[in-house]
């Protein structure tokens, strides 16, 4: 209504709720269109949001492989306990 938008690292965090594992490159591009224009829908700004949510225990990789140059890719899900927390929040 007012063009406010949630918190970068809850509108993460609720992305996950489906429980479709996704990697910092598909939560980028899913943002995206909320966030258009925004520094932070930058790849290293979403990896940088999913290793804190993963410190805190709200997300969790569940998957890792190396992409065709070389880099981890990693894949993360939400947990249950971040699930609770995400939806306390929205």
């Amino acid at each position: 209504m007012f063009g406010i938008k949630a918190p970068f690292r809850l509108a993460v965090g609720a992305l996950l709720l489906d429980g479709q594992p996704r990697t910092p490159a598909q939560v980028a591009e899913a943002l995206r269109p909320e966030y258009a224009g925004s520094r932070l829908i930058r790849l290293a700004n979403v990896e940088a949001q999913l290793q804190a949510l993963k410190a805190v225990g709200v997300v969790r990789v569940v998957s890792e492989r190396l992409s065709a140059v070389g880099d981890l890719e990693q894949s993360y899900v939400i947990s249950d306990y971040g699930r609770d927390k995400v939806r306390k929040n929205l």
